[in-house]
């Protein structure tokens, strides 16, 4: 009887510790997963990949955040028109407005997520580069 109260007792907190650890990363969302892909599948398809580079394909829908992950040196293509919020775990969110047909350049990211601020999908084109 003992040892079931305290294994109760541990794995109870063992969950807490879990939910407060995970709502002190905003959205409640874990900041353990680096690879976007991984992080995020429901945001970021692979559509090819070799030895130099990886394509995404980025896809946020309204109101959505992406998971916290971290991006290597990319190349952005934009597809549709968004409003996103670029949260950072070291520096202050960034909110941009992206235009189709823009292309930008985004050095190495350590951990970031993505939000989406409109009412359209947000839809990129990334291209990772392998050797930063």
């Amino acid at each position: 009887m003992k040892k079931a109260l305290i294994l109760t007792v541990g794995l109870a907190l063992t969950l807490l510790y879990g939910c407060y650890n995970d709502s002190k990363n905003g959205n409640g969302k874990s900041k353990n997963k680096t690879d976007a892909v991984k992080a995020s599948p429901k945001n970021y398809k692979t559509v090819f990949e070799n030895d130099k580079v990886r394509v995404l394909k980025k896809q946020i829908k309204p109101g959505e955040y992406t998971e916290w992950h971290a991006s290597p040196t990319s190349v952005y293509y934009v597809i549709e028109d968004a409003d996103v919020r670029e949260h950072y775990t070291d520096q202050k969110p960034k909110e941009q407005k992206l235009k189709k047909g823009s292309v930008f350049y985004q050095d190495k990211v350590k951990q970031h997520m993505f939000e989406n601020l409109g009412q359209t999908n947000a839809e990129a084109i990334v291209i990772e580069l392998k050797k930063d």
